[in-house]
């Protein structure tokens, strides 16, 4: 668990400091911090942690069978089931 504290901690520095340099170069644009929040806005958004669990499956979820295992996929997303106490979970993996 400490590891994926600390490479999601590297992953929003360094999304962090692009912004900052985005930010710097295109001062005196006209519209530019518009179009670099609603960027920063998208990215945020859409964005699952590797290793997050959710109850529920994004709609839209397709399922997928690789090397015999169930995978659900939604955009570039991987969803892997668990099975809890409370049910079914859904953990977010890296790519098969």
């Amino acid at each position: 668990m400490l590891g994926a504290l600390i490479i999601v901690f590297r992953e929003v520095i360094e999304a962090g400091l692009i912004v900052g340099i985005v930010m710097a170069v295109t001062q005196g644009v006209h519209g530019s911090r518009l179009v670099i929040a609603a960027g920063v806005v998208a990215g945020v958004s859409s964005v699952y942690a590797v290793g997050a669990i959710y109850a529920t499956l994004p709609a839209g979820s397709i399922t997928t069978n690789v090397q015999g295992q169930t995978y659900y996929l939604s955009g570039n997303t991987w969803f892997y089931p668990s099975y809890g106490a409370n049910g079914v979970y859904y953990r977010v993996v890296p790519a098969p």
